[in-house]
């Protein structure tokens, strides 16, 4: 059985004494963060919290998010992890959906979710993480201290749902993939063993927790008994770097908006990085220019991810290809397989762009509540993705956009990832944004939104010339806006193109057309 509680008591007993996890000043030992685990999971069992049961925690990161996480594996409970960047119609959306019966809050939020709490209809209990001034609530550290120390025993299976994901909500509601322990299990091991994490490994999570890629570093540290270093929230560049440097990291991963807030900070390179082994590019693809200054200024190789709350990780490209094949994603790892296909669910040929599907271990079960939407996302046992790509000759996958982001402009398809990718090479571009936007003329024309660097000078036909010129002349966009920074997912960095694409659409009073 692939447990994800069994990792955690097996480390606490072939290495009771090695440091598990850090958190600024706060250590716990595997012993010290099994028994924490095992005292809380206790706790909860007494207050009445059974298998199945859903289990929202609302907290930023810290050590104290672990044992929630955990204790709710040895139980057999379902935690529903919420943005802590969420508002209170949010948090409220995400409660009602799981149908959170107990809620674990950090010290921060209670005024939040005192404000919604009567409209929270299925929460029975609150437990506290920190001082509750009402004292109405139950108290975490009491029930943490208080608990046995004896493992559970709750019967548990591997493909029991241990948690649900929200998805980031990026093209519409969110939506709770439901993650079963078999599958986070194997994506964790697949995930230590690309990056070459052992017991000796150092890693560092800057993910939110309440992220997929913030779990996993949670149950690498289990399955592979390393150290975790925890950065706590917002995830500065100064904590960072100093905790690199102060703990000898050797393994961790960000999204590129992080790397290049850490490269174009000030003391970046009065810090001693020389531990890091590997400094991973994930949950969206690395600019070239991007990549090649991590690799410059740091002794870590730098490899990719292709990753999605509802599949974990499918694609790895190592660090030898990560130069090579810039862009790219890497190829299906041994535990998982990938095929693109048309609109009628037949694959593409090579070089062709089709719709990314996956089959393998590491996917979610269902959408929780959701029957319609999981049925048409899981067919024949393949994930569809709704993410469009296309593969090289060398069988390397290159993510394009979303499938629901393709602009069709005079019968012609355009993928706004590439187009976006053309505009950063731009010297005097930060960033950008493309979307399509309806066009009578041409069913839908191009619309870029791009944010200069700090003093440069760009117009409307800098931007069109610069297109025209490193790629098919139909891609060129209709509107140019420039901004001063584009809407992000608080969890990952990734743009909210839904969001910029319905402030301009008003602005230029289009009406949708499909």
């Amino acid at each position: 059985m692939l447990l994800i509680g069994d990792l955690l008591r097996r480390n606490a007993l072939v290495r009771p004494d090695k440091t598990a996890v850090i958190c600024e000043n706060n250590t716990m030992t595997f012993c010290e963060l099994n028994d924490a685990v095992n005292r809380f999971a206790n706790s909860l069992l007494e207050l009445g919290v059974r298998k199945g049961d859903r289990i929202g925690l609302l907290e930023t990161n810290s050590h104290l998010w672990l044992v929630c996480y955990f204790a709710s594996v040895k139980i057999g409970a379902i935690l529903v992890p919420i943005c802590f960047w969420y508002q209170g119609p949010e948090i409220q959306y995400a409660a009602d959906k799981a149908g959170i019966s107990t809620f674990i809050v950090g010290q921060d939020y209670l005024k939040m979710i005192d404000g919604i709490k009567d409209d929270l209809k299925t929460v029975a209990q609150y437990i506290v993480i920190g001082d509750d001034p009402s004292g109405d609530k139950l108290n975490f550290h009491q029930m943490v201290a208080t608990g046995s120390e004896e493992e559970p025993g709750v019967v548990v299976d591997e493909n029991d749902p241990h948690m649900i994901l929200f998805t980031s909500g990026t093209t519409g509601v969110p939506k709770g993939a439901v993650i079963s322990q078999r599958a986070y299990y194997l994506n964790a091991s697949i995930f230590m063993q690309q990056m070459g994490a052992n017991d000796s490994s150092i890693g560092m999570c800057v993910y939110p927790l309440f992220h997929m890629g913030g779990v996993m570093w949670a149950i690498i540290t289990a399955y592979a008994g390393l150290t975790l270093v925890i950065v706590t929230t917002p995830p500065t560049p100064e904590k960072i770097l100093s905790a690199i440097q102060q703990h000898r990291v050797t393994h961790f991963a960000a999204v590129p908006t992080l790397w290049r807030r850490l490269l174009e900070y000030p003391g970046f390179d009065d810090y001693d990085l020389s531990s890091l082994k590997l400094a991973m590019g994930a949950s969206d693809a690395m600019p070239k220019e991007l990549l090649e200054e991590v690799l410059r200024r740091t002794t870590a190789s730098s490899p990719q991810l292709y990753g999605l709350t509802e599949g974990g990780f499918p694609t790895y490209l190592s660090p030898e290809d990560a130069t090579r094949k810039i862009g790219s994603s890497g190829k299906a790892h041994c535990q998982v397989e990938i095929q693109l296909v048309d609109e009628n669910g037949n694959q593409v040929r090579q070089g062709e762009v089709g719709e990314i599907i996956c089959l393998g271990e590491h996917l979610m079960s269902f959408y929780w509540d959701m029957p319609k939407e999981t049925e048409n996302t899981i067919k024949d046992g393949w994930l569809y993705t709704g993410d469009l790509g296309r593969f090289d000759e060398d069988g390397y996958l290159y993510v394009v956009g979303r499938k629901k982001e393709m602009i069709i402009s005079g019968g012609q398809n355009i993928y706004p990832a590439e187009l976006d990718r053309v505009l950063h090479k731009h010297p005097d571009i930060a960033e950008a944004a493309v979307f399509g936007v309806p066009d009578k003329e041409w069913g839908e024309a191009v619309f870029a939104v791009v944010v200069p660097n700090e003093g440069a000078s760009l117009t409307e036909e800098d931007i069109i010339a610069f297109v025209k010129k490193n790629i098919a002349s139909y891609n060129k966009p209709r509107y140019v806006r420039f901004a001063d920074s584009l809407p992000k997912t608080a969890a990952t960095g990734k743009l909210q193109k839904v969001q910029l694409r319905k402030f301009y659409m008003d602005q230029l009073n289009l009406v949708e057309t499909k």
